[in-house]
């Protein structure tokens, strides 16, 4: 078991089990050769693995244990919705309903022909490229009205480059802190948002805020200041607090509500929650600063929070404009045509007369789809096929 019990005596799992205990780490690409020394043993049994978090050490295990090489040791997809089957949040599927509307509006504006509607979200993946997160895959049938034909597309959805935290120069804290995200689904333990991709937050959700540190600066920093309690056992050496905030807006704004930030114990990370006063998020735009003691603002970041398809005061058009602003269409091509039954014949989307450049077919010579065929090899290796 990988311990590193600094980070895994979180007690962060209360919410489904009834003890307070410690819980392993998920080995990493750096972790190797810590499974490599035990090779030779005849049966051993490992844990954690998370391809989410780290799928090269799958891989390179498999590799070393089994002698096997499989797909593709850079990239690793999973489903997140299927067409028909449970198990998909509400959450989720807002933001994935709101991609498939996106990627439609991108399919008319490209072609510069037809009339296209939704006809089935069919699937949707996580990309994740050598243990990054990449984006969204989805897996889309649409018609074309006009032509009455129904087509299947893929859309690479990823996010858009964004600089959303704002340092003050002239504080001490300033040049130790690296970065501020808002995200959902946190686990401390791994230090990262397990809802992937930033900023899709909901109303219904609960976000954290975590400030990575460079430690070097950090060190200095704190050893710079006398008010610093000296208690190693102290969360929050800095006594820094985040304040939560939403934007002016013409519905109504609540009061600035604060929050303390907890560090970790090699001062790189440091995490705050929504303050328990916030009970409601107005969806809209939110702002969260960082302070130190004294209320000097320091840094902050600023976050959407999406209405769900359950606020009845949000049309599906202000969903959509939230996630526009933060998401785009990356890549599409069309799934091969294969022939019908009868008169039902697919047919290849193509616009006469249109001067827009025809969407390629998903063959090997697109990146995701070419990354999409090693998921079938690894699932044939787990089930004993050649």
């Amino acid at each position: 078991a990988h311990w590193i019990r600094s980070r895994g005596c979180k007690c962060q799992h209360v919410n489904v089990v009834d003890w307070c205990g410690c819980s392993p780490n998920v080995y990493k690409s750096s972790d190797l050769r810590a499974l490599e020394e035990i090779r030779d043993v005849p049966n051993f049994f490992t844990r954690k693995f998370d391809a989410r978090i780290s799928h090269t050490i799958i891989y390179d295990a498999l590799q070393s244990s089994l002698r096997f090489s499989f797909g593709s040791r850079e990239y690793y997809w999973e489903n997140v919705y299927h067409l028909g089957m449970s198990g998909t949040s509400s959450e989720l599927e807002t933001i994935l309903f709101s991609f498939a509307r996106l990627a439609l509006q991108h399919l008319t504006n490209s072609q510069g022909c037809g009339t296209f509607v939704l006809s089935t979200l069919d699937d949707a993946y996580t990309l994740f490229h050598d243990d990054r997160f990449e984006g969204y895959v989805l897996v889309l049938t649409v018609q074309d009205v006009i032509h009455n034909s129904f087509h299947t597309m893929e859309y690479f959805v990823t996010q858009r480059t964004i600089e959303s935290m704002i340092k003050s120069n002239d504080h001490a804290f300033s040049n130790a802190l690296i970065t501020m995200i808002v995200g959902t689904q946190l686990d401390k333990k791994e230090r990262l948002f397990m809802r992937f991709g930033s900023y899709l937050v909901t109303e219904t959700d609960r976000p954290s805020a975590m400030m990575k540190w460079d430690p070097t600066k950090f060190i200095s920093t704190r050893n710079s200041r006398s008010s610093v309690p000296k208690n190693e056992k102290d969360t929050n050496p800095l006594n820094l607090f985040t304040t939560w905030n939403q934007k002016s807006s013409s519905r109504v704004s609540l009061n600035p509500v604060k929050a303390p930030c907890s560090f970790e114990a090699d001062g790189t990370t440091s995490f705050s929650s929504t303050p328990p006063a916030l009970s409601i998020l107005i969806p809209g735009q939110w702002v969260v600063s960082l302070s130190d003691n004294e209320g000097q603002i320091f840094a902050r970041t600023e976050f959407t929070i999406i209405p769900t398809h359950t606020n009845l005061h949000f049309a599906k058009k202000e969903v959509d404009q939230a996630i526009e602003n933060i998401w785009k269409i990356e890549g599409v091509c069309e799934r091969k045509v294969e022939p019908g039954v009868g008169d039902n014949v697919p047919t290849k989307l193509k616009c006469v007369g249109s001067s827009s450049p025809q969407i390629p077919v998903c063959d090997q010579s697109v990146t995701w789809t070419r990354v999409n065929t090693h998921i079938h090899s690894l699932h044939e290796l787990l089930h004993g096929k050649k």
